[in-house]
């Protein structure tokens, strides 16, 4: 026998009129109220960090949980999953360009949204909770040591001694 049952047979065997009425109003609001508090996601923020990372805070109605999450290499994509978690978020992807972020997406269905991370590479990255927010981050391929602008200096030097070991041929 399930719980509804045994409440509906000690209610039905206990109680007569009015009072059932009552009951079945009294467990119809809790039902509803634990529907209700769900956890959101509000608001998707996001901050460059020192050594080409990228933090990306996600903000939620009550405190938050760590997602599960998951990575595709082709193509490249983070995707976390929230359980018992809807958003006010547009369903459309998000344009974001900063560094290897193109864009996010968060979908809802039934109990649980998705947040799609769509990235121009599969990198390491971290998540944090901190309150209710959800802290990604994001490192680079750059981020073992040198910047984005030490990387390309270096392949302009690489170039140039190319060309300089050319002309003396």
């Amino acid at each position: 026998m399930n719980t509804i049952t045994i409440i509906k047979t000690y209610i039905n065997n206990t109680m007569s009129g009015f009072n059932k009425f009552l009951a079945f109003i009294a467990i119809a609001l809790c039902v509803t109220s634990s529907l209700t508090h769900a956890n959101t996601i509000e608001d998707i923020q996001y901050t460059t960090l020192q050594g080409n990372r990228l933090q990306i805070a996600i903000s939620m109605s009550e405190s938050a949980v760590k997602p599960l999450s998951f990575t595709i290499d082709n193509p490249a994509r983070i995707a976390f999953d929230f359980a018992d978690t809807n958003s006010t978020l547009p369903k459309r992807p998000q344009a974001v360009g900063i560094g290897i972020t193109q864009s996010v997406t968060t979908i809802s269905a039934k109990d649980r949204t998705r947040v799609i991370l769509n990235l121009t590479e599969v990198v390491p990255y971290q998540v944090t909770t901190e309150g209710k927010n959800v802290l990604i981050t994001l490192d680079s391929e750059a981020t073992s040591g040198t910047s984005f602008a030490d990387a390309a200096a270096a392949t302009n030097q690489e170039e140039m001694n190319a060309e300089d070991a050319g002309s003396r041929y």
